[in-house]
Formats: structure tokens, sequence, C-alpha cells
């Protein structure tokens, strides 16, 4: 049974683009906070695969109190240093984009994670968010 999505969240793994991995996350969220499962529905990866994390059915663990009507998609990378990468980039869009079309949301609906009002954090990273502002413009 689906759940209802009210928005979408960006996050960024605060950790190395090129060397962090779906599975990596998982075992952080899993082993080291002691979760069911990885706290994201997507993660993108510096060469631009999407891969799957927790299923979108339930809820993640990806914005403290506010988890029941979102999805999380986070990519890898330290987005306060350095760049998303052109793939991962095309990548989030085209997810995005077929996400926003499966929950009937519009752009306005795509929130980095600092947007959240429970939010104390840089996430997703100044260097994500600058695109994200640009693409919610284009919308």
């Amino acid at each position: 049974i689906m759940r209802v999505i009210r928005e979408i969240y960006v996050h960024h793994s605060a950790s190395s683009r090129d060397h962090t991995t779906r599975d990596m996350i998982r075992d952080w969220h899993v082993n080291g906070n002691h979760w069911s499962d990885i706290g994201y529905h997507y993660v993108i990866e510096g060469d631009g695969s999407i891969k799957e994390g927790r299923p979108v059915t339930r809820a993640g663990a990806h914005v403290k109190g506010n988890n029941k009507y979102t999805i999380g998609v986070c990519l890898t990378g330290n987005f306060e240093i350095d760049q998303p990468s052109r793939q991962q980039l095309d990548s989030l869009w085209s997810l995005i984009e077929g996400l926003l079309d499966n929950f009937g949301l519009t752009r306005r609906k795509v929130l980095a994670h600092h947007e959240d009002v429970n939010a104390e954090t840089k996430c997703c990273g100044e260097n994500l968010y600058h695109y994200l502002v640009e693409w919610r413009k284009r919308g």
C-alpha cells in the first residue's frame, strides 16, 4: 500500500562523492545508528547511478519529525566543499521528475534538508542547494 507523499527532501552524505556507496550509508545507519534500514529512499552515487534504499512504501529516517509524508533522496558527497557531478545532477532531476509525476507534486515541494522546519543542518550543502534553487525556478 502506497503512502501519501507531500514533499521530497534532498540530502548529501557529507562524505566522499566518489568513494561513498549506498551500501556504506546503509551500514552507517543500521550498524551505527541502530536503525532498521537505510534512512533514505534513494541514493545517487558519484557516477550518477541511482540506488534504491528504504522502500518508498515505508517512512524514511531522513528529516527528524517529518518522515511520514516524505521521500528522502541522498547524493553522495560533501557539497559544502565539493560539487555534485554532472551525472548526479542529471540523475537527480530525472528521478525527481518521475516522483513528482507519480505523486502529483510540484517542484516547490522538493526541498533541501535544511529547509525543513526542524532542521539544524547545512544539508544538502551550498554547492548542491544552488542547483536545486535554480531547478525549482525553471518549473
